[in-house]
């Protein structure tokens, strides 16, 4: 089922070994949908909260096993020898991936119970131990699947786990008080304060986001806010003295983390059919430096390092 009931939840990764992602050695479990639709997002994976094909075109060796092992016959070659995949017929049934040797069809994510999260999670509980570290849930948004996300961290709590959430708090309120009475620490996205911006950038109203950072910041759970510094969205001195300014008024964030963008998930984009928006820029070490001066004395931090 997809619908945040208790039973399972759709999730396309599994990420071992993450240092950035809260304290010490963590395990993410990454939730497939979002209600956002950042133009920059390094996992388009994530938006659809059902589980999709991805085809990597460049690795496609002909073989044809996929033309009869799809009961649509979605997959063909065409006169000049290519590859064509008629997407938005296709039902995600996987039985194309489960037939492809070269790995360039690939079924993205899967319905998962509490007890295969918990049994894949455990598995690094040493780690865990040896650095405070733990797991953490993020996405896409994680607390859009809401009854289980906050369902499974009770139970990794019972467990003795570590557990934080990554989450851009565009949720309901009340499963945002729930999530934040199971989890030990939050990373609060935060891209824009001023709403106009923030539409354009994102497809949605900031209102309820902005909202839930203050309620966040009074409910007693340990948190930081993360910025994500895309060049020509929010890298200027305006638009980060808005969100400096902001969080001047959180009593409880432990600190401001910046994100600086990347282009490792750009190439997501075609395995998905999806557009995206190209020359995106990632603002310089020095920029960064800059910026962070505007927070006064908030502890700034940046993922990888700004020497």
């Amino acid at each position: 089922m997809i619908d945040g009931s208790e039973e399972r939840a759709c999730v396309f990764d599994i990420q071992r070994m993450s240092l950035h992602d809260g304290p010490g050695i963590r395990t993410n479990v990454f939730f497939k949908g979002c209600n956002l639709r950042c133009f920059w997002c390094h996992n388009p994976e994530s938006w659809r909260r059902e589980p999709e094909i991805q085809f990597f075109g460049l690795k496609c060796i002909g073989c044809g096993f996929c033309l009869s092992a799809c009961p649509l016959r979605l997959h063909t070659i065409n006169t000049e020898g290519a590859h064509v995949f008629e997407r938005e017929k296709c039902t995600a049934c996987g039985k194309c991936a489960a037939v492809c040797p070269s790995g360039s069809i690939v079924l993205t994510g899967r319905m998962m119970t509490i007890d295969e999260i918990i049994a894949a999670v455990s598995r690094d509980i040493p780690f865990y131990k040896k650095s405070d570290g733990g797991v953490t849930l993020s996405g896409g948004e994680p607390l859009l699947q809401g009854k289980f996300a906050i369902n499974l961290l009770r139970v990794m709590r019972k467990h003795g786990l570590h557990t934080a959430v990554e989450s851009a708090l565009n949720v309901p309120e009340d499963i945002l008080e729930s999530a934040a009475g199971q989890a030990d620490f939050f990373l609060a996205d935060i891209k824009l304060v001023d709403e106009k911006r923030h539409r354009e950038a994102t497809g949605i109203s900031n209102k309820r986001i902005l909202e839930n950072i203050v309620r966040l910041d009074s409910l007693g759970v340990e948190y930081c806010l993360r910025i994500p510094l895309i060049g020509g969205v929010n890298d200027d001195g305006e638009a980060m003295t808005e969100i400096a300014k902001f969080s001047g008024g959180l009593k409880r964030p432990k600190y401001v983390e910046f994100l600086p963008y990347h282009k490792f998930g750009e190439a997501k984009y075609i395995t998905l059919g999806v557009e995206r928006k190209t020359n995106l820029a990632t603002p310089s070490k020095e920029e960064m430096r800059t910026l962070a001066g505007l927070f006064g004395g908030v502890e700034v931090r940046y993922q990888g390092s700004a020497d």
